[in-house]
């Protein structure tokens, strides 16, 4: 019966992941799944068996499902729903986070297939839970247009022609430039966009708000299938990575040694504990300026 529920578990996630735009291959998928290359292309049978339209994209390397196929409703639980609900009205609803009011326009269609008693128990705390988020940057009216391109060229792995506001004032920014994006991704209350810019020919990370200008290309590429956002974030701060690594020690007295100590800041952080209340905060980063800052 275990095993059997396990198959079922992972026949499952199988199908939500092929329904993503990168699932990949049959190594990729074994890796995610943590099972043998085999056993994917068993359950991928099974998926035929069971009617489930799959198959494989030789161009992009990828398994995939076809659009036209959707999984019948889920049984949720009550506190399954509540979670999804209230984070997806709280912070998509009210566009904390720039570019999720499609989800927000979901969950109201879900809501209309949960059960009435699944609804009143929602109801009954939905109002004594809150979710706030840092004031993020500009509405996503300014940046719509930017989030859609980006999305469709990664989708379909066709670049983009730009021009771009730069910070730097030793960059011209009116001067056109094809760009490929790796990623969308929100960092620090604003949306960027990662990804080879031909200009400067290196990964880069740009705002969506500061675009000038944005046209699609035919020009087709390949994201790199060793790219990764963790692994062009380093260990970086936050987002801007430098050259030099450096092992960072910080002195916090008693009073605010607690609220330090509670908080994960950086994935390479240890702390140290004095005596006299007092904690020495240890991490290592790329660059200084993010955490002097």
């Amino acid at each position: 019966m275990a095993g059997d529920y396990s198959k079922l578990h992972h026949l499952y996630r199988l199908v939500t992941v092929l329904q993503s735009d990168d699932s990949g291959n049959a190594a990729a998928l074994a890796e995610r799944f943590g099972l043998h290359e085999r056993t994917i292309f068993r359950y991928l049978e099974t998926l035929s068996q069971l009617g489930v339209p799959w198959y494989f994209d030789g161009e992009l390397s990828t398994y995939r499902i076809r659009k036209d196929f959707f999984l019948p409703p889920l049984h949720l639980t009550a506190s399954e729903t509540l979670a999804l609900t209230w984070l997806v009205e709280h912070v998509a609803g009210s566009e904390q986070i720039a570019m999720t009011g499609p989800a927000a326009r979901a969950i109201e269609k879900i809501r209309g297939r949960i059960p009435q008693h699944v609804l009143a128990d929602i109801n009954h705390v939905d109002n004594h839970i809150a979710v706030r988020l840092p004031p993020a940057g500009p509405a996503s009216e300014g940046i719509a247009g930017v989030f859609e391109d980006i999305q469709q060229a990664i989708q379909t792995r066709r670049a983009v022609r730009c021009r771009y506001e730069s910070l730097n004032p030793e960059s011209k920014s009116e001067e056109p430039f094809v760009f490929r994006p790796y990623a969308l991704s929100f960092d620090q209350r604003s949306w960027y966009a990662i990804g080879e810019h031909t200009g400067h020919g290196e990964v880069r990370r740009l705002k969506l708000n500061r675009f000038i200008a944005l046209e699609p290309t035919d020009s087709p590429y390949a994201i790199p299938d060793d790219f990764s956002l963790e692994a062009y974030r380093g260990k970086a701060w936050r987002m801007i990575r430098g050259d030099t690594t450096y092992r960072v020690a910080i002195h916090f007295d008693a009073k605010m040694s607690e609220t330090v100590s509670d908080t994960q800041w950086h994935s390479t952080q240890h702390i140290g504990y004095n005596d006299d209340g007092s904690i020495i905060f240890h991490c290592e980063v790329e660059g200084l300026d993010e955490i002097v800052w």
